[in-house]
């Protein structure tokens, strides 16, 4: 089988495979949110440049006229790295959750490389792969992914080429969020590189909600709250849906965390906690935004925060937080809340009524402050009588030489006359 050609070069002293893909194309910074309008824009011009040229074969690679070349591919989900490889995400929240990225396109790429494999070889090599080992008859990533450039159109790896941006024509392409993804074909090492960011296309029938989470790898304690940023694209009248789910048990699935929350176009920000103290482990999160004309967008966060179990008191850091997002958060202006919160309230933090106590009543802490003036004004009239009769009872003990154990009276009494005697001492 193909999949064993990186090993068969290894079988013959005078080959001795490459350990990686070749160049990779490399994206400049951009937008987390690239939005393009049909209404102005027809085509999408896509930039990168490599480190070096890097077209000349050596030991190792299969000789194809267009090995060592750059092809891009844009998916209807997130592509992001695992390792040595990388995974596939759908923004779909009911599709499936994750697919490996395959590392061939077609069967005719396979075919090609098995029949140079031969003849440089002298032997024969088998030809079939696995059909979720190629892009093109992979079942999990049917209609995920669009070609940006033809497969008999691969780009070599060069520099010059690089100075003239790679362009996308829009007719043909579906309203939704992508992300664009650059293929390098170096057989039998063949690789994926990542734009950064997402593009989103719409039209005057199509606004789809469009986002992306910002790193998020960090041990927390579940004391603590992990703060979570993304940066949105929404139509008004958005709302969010937040789940999280331990890596480790993914037979648990996704465990709600927020419902209904409110959304608009920016900068968002959230502090992430779960009150269940069964959970542990590599949490991935996952926001679902949700538009009103139905469609929805499942971001999932790139990386994972390590929860564990613990206790003590809460610490404000740079990226933890203690104003838990547990709650309903209150609505937007011009915004409906109608939020529905099925995750248990944070003991600590959450500003919804406790469990088991009635809320609170201002009326009622009048009340009680009101009984509790009268309270001590009844005390201070009993104390002045009881002080005046402890004072006679004092007088008449002296008068007599008799002791009087009433006339200690109440016990706050006797400072006053031993003040007094003070003041009415002579001076030396």
């Amino acid at each position: 089988m193909l999949v064993q050609m990186a090993a068969l070069w290894q079988m013959f002293p005078r080959v001795h495979a490459h350990p990686a893909a070749a160049a990779p194309p490399e994206f400049p910074v951009s937008d987390c949110v690239t939005t393009l309008d049909r209404a102005q824009y027809d085509t999408f011009a896509l930039s990168y440049v490599v480190p070096t040229d890097d077209t000349v074969l050596t030991e190792g690679d299969i000789p194809l006229r267009d090995a060592k070349s750059h092809q891009f591919f844009a998916f209807r989900g997130q592509v992001a790295a695992l390792g040595s490889s990388h995974v596939y995400r759908p923004f779909a929240p009911d599709a499936v959750s994750v697919a490996p990225l395959p590392l061939w396109i077609t069967e005719g790429d396979v075919q090609r490389a098995a029949a140079a494999s031969a003849q440089l070889l002298g032997i024969a090599t088998a030809a079939e792969l696995p059909l979720d080992q190629m892009l093109e008859t992979h079942a999990a990533l049917a209609d995920q992914w669009l070609r940006m450039t033809p497969d008999d159109g691969r780009l070599p790896i060069l520099a010059r080429q690089t100075l003239v941006p790679v362009r996308w024509g829009l007719s043909d392409v579906p309203a939704g969020v992508y992300t664009v993804a650059g293929y390098i074909f170096s057989p039998p090492y063949n690789g994926w590189a990542v734009r950064p960011g997402v593009l989103k296309i719409k039209d005057a029938q199509h606004d789809p909600p469009a986002g992306e989470i910002a790193a998020l790898s960090e041990t927390v304690f579940s004391q603590q709250g992990r703060k979570l940023t993304a940066c949105l694209d929404v139509p008004d009248g958005s709302t969010l849906d937040g789940d999280y789910r331990v890596e480790e048990q993914p037979e648990r699935g996704w465990q709600s965390w927020l419902r209904g929350r409110p959304i608009r176009s920016g900068e968002l920000s959230l502090c992430f906690h779960t009150s269940r103290r069964d959970v542990s482990g590599n949490l991935r999160l996952r926001l679902t935004l949700l538009a009103p004309d139905g469609s929805r967008t499942a971001l999932h966060s790139h990386d994972t925060i390590t929860w564990l179990q613990g206790q003590g008191p809460c610490l404000e850091s740079r990226t933890q937080c203690c104003a838990f997002d547990e709650a309903p958060a209150p609505a937007l202006s011009g915004v409906a809340d109608e939020v529905v919160d099925i995750a248990p309230p944070a003991a600590a933090h959450c500003s919804a009524s406790l469990p088991g106590r009635a809320p609170f009543n201002p009326r009622t802490l009048l009340a009680a402050l009101a009984l509790l003036a009268l309270l001590r004004a009844r005390g201070a009239t009993a104390e002045v009588k009881g002080c005046s009769a402890a004072r006679a009872r004092r007088h008449a003990a002296a008068a007599t030489g008799h002791r009087d154990p009433a006339a200690a009276g109440w016990p706050g009494c006797a400072a006053r006359p031993r003040r007094a005697a003070r003041r009415a001492r002579p001076a030396k």
